[in-house]
């Protein structure tokens, strides 16, 4: 019988598969837990939110006029303290001009002791009127032009005598003035008036062109 070399080849087979076996690296090496066994990284911390950034104040408009074109008060009458802006024409210039009638103030005569005065106007009563003037645009103003632009006018509409006064004449009504200004800069006048003592002071006009009607501020009794 020939079986003994079938056997043979069969031992032989078994040998090479085992001696395969034992030189495979990954044969021993554990299989990889599948991925649901795996542990879970830690959660990363989520950045706290930004607080909101605070909203920037609205800026003031300018001029100090906001909502008013040039010359939109003319005709009109102004509570005082009011500001208008006006086209201030000198003849020779043109200038964009906030004005603002401040205080109308009755006086005494006997404030005028260092004022020359006639007799007529001794017997009259002195208005003490403060205006401030701002340069906005346009061409440089001529300051001196500026101050003997208001009128004041009495209920009749009659306008009262302006007397010319030195810077400290009159202490009630100390009147300095710039030689120039800058644009943006601004300055307050005060003028002496005499009414009528049977009269009262009704408003101040600020006319610079006679084209066109006056900006009135109301004097309050």
């Amino acid at each position: 019988m020939r079986i003994r070399p079938i056997a043979a080849l069969v031992s032989v087979a078994a040998m090479a598969a085992l001696s395969t076996a034992c030189e495979d690296p990954g044969a021993d090496t554990p299989a990889k837990p599948p991925a649901s066994d795996q542990p879970e990284e830690p959660d990363q911390p989520e950045k706290p939110e930004e607080p909101d950034q605070p909203e920037k104040p609205d800026q003031p408009e300018t001029p100090e006029t906001p909502g008013k074109e040039v010359d939109a008060d003319l005709g009109k009458t102004l509570k005082l303290g009011e500001t208008t802006l006006v086209t201030h024409d000198s003849g020779t210039s043109k200038t964009t001009m906030e004005v603002t009638t401040r205080t109308v103030v009755k006086g005494e005569v006997a404030e005028l002791e260092d004022v020359r005065l006639d007799g007529k106007e001794r017997e009259m009563v002195p208005y003490y009127v403060t205006v401030n003037y701002r340069y906005v645009d346009g061409e440089a103003p001529r300051v001196p032009s500026l101050g003997v632009t208001p009128k004041l006018r009495d209920g009749r509409g009659e306008e009262a005598d302006r007397i010319f006064t030195t810077d400290d004449d009159v202490a009630q009504c100390v009147n300095s003035r710039p030689q120039q200004l800058a644009k943006g800069e601004d300055f307050t006048s005060c003028r002496v008036f005499l009414v009528g003592k049977s009269e009262k002071a009704a408003n101040v006009a600020y006319q610079s062109n006679f084209r066109e009607d006056p900006v009135v501020w109301k004097v309050e009794d």
